[in-house]
C-alpha cells in the first residue's frame, strides 16, 4: 500500500509540474508584440583607460573616464522577428527611433 501512497503522490507532483509550466507558456503567449526587455552594457577599466589616453586625458581624467561606461542599462522594445529598437538609455528615453 505504501507504494502506491507513493506513486499517487509522484503522479500529483508532476501533473502540478505540468500546470504550472502550462500556464507559464500561456502568460508568455498573451504577452503582445513587440515585447519590452532590459539588457546591460559592461565596460572594461582597462580599455576605457587606453580610450582615455588615446584622446588625451591625464592620469585624474583617465581614472574618472573608466566608470564612464561601467555599467548602461538599455531598454529594448523587441520584435518577434528578433530585431529590436532601443527605447531607453539608464531609464531616459531616447527621442528618435534606432
Amino acid at each position: 500500500m505504501p507504494c502506491h501512497t507513493e506513486r499517487l503522490a509522484e503522479i500529483a507532483r508532476q501533473q502540478a509540474a505540468l500546470t504550472a509550466e502550462a500556464e507559464q507558456l500561456q502568460a508568455q503567449q498573451t504577452v503582445p508584440w513587440p515585447r519590452r526587455h532590459k539588457v546591460y552594457l559592461h565596460s572594461n577599466k582597462e580599455r576605457m583607460w587606453d580610450h582615455g589616453e588615446e584622446i588625451g586625458l591625464d592620469a585624474e581624467g583617465c581614472k574618472t573616464f573608466t566608470h564612464a561606461l561601467y555599467e548602461v542599462e538599455f531598454d529594448l522594445e523587441v520584435s518577434r522577428d528578433g530585431t529590436c529598437k532601443i527605447i531607453a538609455v539608464d531609464k531616459k528615453p531616447l527621442l528618435g527611433q534606432y
